[in-house]
């Protein structure tokens, strides 16, 4: 029980102000003690479990972040050569065309096709 004493100094201030009053009888003394003790280690899992709540909101925070500037990149419009990459692959697989066939056009040679077709 010392060791635990000794190593709170928020609880070694109390247990010097409860010796320090001459009025208590040594069964009130432990009583006190006994109190003290239980008190300041519920004040201690509080606060623990208060600052693991904090970081887990900050890492969620974190997480958000994140997953929002993924979502960003979703919500943009394809690129030129993305939407040609697209338009190239409908084209093979519902056109019936070659890759070798498609690899020399350009993009407005590969866009008339595919509105062509679709």
């Amino acid at each position: 029980m010392l060791a635990i004493i000794d190593a709170d100094e928020v609880l070694l201030d109390r247990v010097a102000k409860l010796y320090e009053d001459k009025t208590l009888s040594k069964d009130d003394i432990v009583q006190r003690l006994a109190d003290l003790i239980n008190a300041r280690s519920q004040e201690v899992e509080l606060a623990d479990l208060s600052n693991a709540r904090s970081e887990e909101v900050a890492s969620n925070e974190l997480i958000l972040s994140k997953m929002q500037a993924q979502s960003q990149k979703r919500k943009r419009n394809p690129t030129k050569a993305q939407r040609m990459r697209e338009m190239k692959i409908y084209l093979m697989h519902q056109g019936g065309y070659k890759s070798a066939r498609l690899r020399g056009m350009t993009y407005d040679e590969i866009e008339r096709l595919y509105y062509r077709i679709k």
